[in-house]
């Protein structure tokens, strides 16, 4: 009986907590906003720590979810994305076959949404070849920004 009346709470609890999970990263940020202050966090009534702590919680699996190249292991079928710096593009894929030698990655084949496949060295995993678009679009970006501040193309 203990366990259906702390369900019954529980349930109740997460309607009144906003649909993180469906808001952008724009909208999540201004969310966040006004927890966020000078001394640390701004919490200051008992009942905002369950909202900052969802809040926290969507924001670090988006992170997690976005960098996910710098940790984990690949998987076969698992999606992939390959930066070409020289030419501004990012190549979607899907990983079809993963080479571990003394447990580092040796090399991964991708099978390209352009028809392609092509085996990548492992240690293009995050400089490369990342787990999450996002990730590969900062990298390009970062890239970018970086040819234009030294004059290089």
């Amino acid at each position: 009986m203990f366990e259906s009346v702390l369900n019954k709470l529980k349930n109740a609890y997460e309607r009144r907590l906003p649909d993180y999970k469906a808001m952008s990263d724009l909208e999540l940020y201004n969310a966040a906003k006004p927890y966020l202050t000078d001394d640390s966090c701004g919490l200051t009534e008992l009942e905002d720590k369950p909202k900052v702590f969802a809040l926290i919680l969507e924001m670090a699996s988006r992170w997690y979810r976005d960098n996910g190249a710098l940790s984990g292991a690949l998987i076969g079928g698992e999606e992939i994305w390959y930066v070409e710096f020289e030419e501004a593009r990012i190549d979607h894929g899907t990983v079809c076959t993963v080479s571990y030698k003394d447990g580092v990655l040796d090399s991964v084949g991708i099978d390209f949404d352009y028809d392609e496949f092509d085996e990548i060295v492992g240690k293009s995993l995050g400089k490369r070849l990342f787990k999450s678009e996002n990730a590969a679009k900062l990298a390009l970006h970062n890239w970018q920004r970086m040819q234009n501040e030294t004059g290089e193309t």
